[in-house]
């Protein structure tokens, strides 16, 4: 078998050159497998200029193993993929998106959104992350799928409690009350 370079910001290591049906296989064991695989592909949260290895499977391929082995599969693509398409606009990243747009009415995939969305880690007020992922959730609010558009709305409604929160903090923090 041979093996090719996997890169990912500054982490390289070498990957064996399989089909996607085995990748399928791997993505199919049990729990404990998984949550070690996120481990090594990493959650889909933005990084610092890195892409999630999960994005380097062509998309038509990674959509049709997904069809092929659902609910299993897009709910764990879910947690894998980047939310965002870069970090200057408030868009989903295409995996993301046509994740929503083909198995949004399954609620695993949204749960795992959800996680995706909440993981994160922030610098400063966490007021300015918030209000990003408000504003994406924003553009699916006219969502095709009943429950993409009322997942998005429960979502925003508690990232803007947060945001309240975070910039209350904020505020405490300048004024010395901390």
């Amino acid at each position: 078998m041979k093996n090719r370079e996997v890169c990912t910001g500054n982490l390289k290591w070498k990957m064996p050159d399989v089909s996607y049906g085995r990748y399928g296989r791997i993505f199919n064991l049990y729990k404990a497998l998984v949550h070690n695989l996120e481990q090594v592909l990493g959650v889909g949260q933005e990084k610092e200029g890195c892409e999630a290895v999960v994005t380097e499977v062509p998309e038509n391929e990674l959509v049709t193993w997904c069809t092929d082995n659902s609910p299993r599969a897009p709910a764990i693509i879910a947690k894998l993929v980047p939310v965002f398409k870069n970090k200057e606009e408030a868009k989903w990243h295409p995996l993301a998106q046509r994740l929503i747009d083909e198995f949004g009415d399954l609620e695993e995939v949204r749960s795992r959104l959800s996680m995706n969305l909440w993981s994160f880690s922030s610098w400063g007020s966490r007021a300015p992350y918030y209000e990003r992922r408000i504003q994406l959730l924003k553009t699916i609010l006219k969502h095709r799928c009943k429950e993409v558009r009322t997942w998005a709305t429960m979502e925003i409604e508690g990232f803007e409690k947060d945001r309240e929160e975070a910039q209350m903090k904020a505020e405490e923090w300048e004024w010395g009350i901390h």
